[in-house]
Parts: structure tokens; C-alpha cells; sequence
């Protein structure tokens, strides 16, 4: 699978572990917004594959997370 939106992800880490650490230690980490420029560079389902690996205890939380962007079709 191909995700260029992800590419540099791991330096961007690295280089600004203080706006991450506040983002991890967030009670709600599912509501606040990644840090920049993640929240406008991801799609829901991105970011809720973010979630998952920064706060996996948040996962059950936002599993309602990419809902918005499914038809109501398929719901």
C-alpha cells in the first residue's frame, strides 16, 4: 500500500517530540488535532491509524471516528 501523505513521518517525530509528547499525553488525543501539518495533510482514516498507534487505548474512542465520511449506505 502506498501512503505518500505518511512519508516523512518518523523525522517529523523526531524533530518535534515536544508538540507529540502533548499530543500523547492529551486526555482526548481522538478530539485534538494532530500537529502540524498532520491534521490537514491526513484523511480521517489516516488519523485514526494515528491515533492507533500514538494512543491504542483511544482506539475503541474513535472508532466512530472516519463515520462522517462513509455513505450512508454502507452504515
Amino acid at each position: 500500500m502506498h501512503a505518500p501523505n505518511l512519508f516523512d513521518t518518523r523525522s517529523h517525530f523526531r524533530d518535534n517530540l515536544a508538540e507529540w509528547r502533548a499530543y500523547y499525553d492529551d486526555v482526548a488525543p481522538h478530539e485534538t488535532d494532530l500537529p502540524q501539518p498532520w491534521n490537514a495533510r491526513l484523511n480521517d482514516f489516516q488519523m485514526m491509524l494515528a491515533v492507533r498507534c500514538i494512543r491504542p487505548d483511544k482506539v475503541r474512542v474513535c472508532s466512530a471516528f472516519p463515520v462522517s465520511t462513509i455513505p450512508s449506505v454502507f452504515l
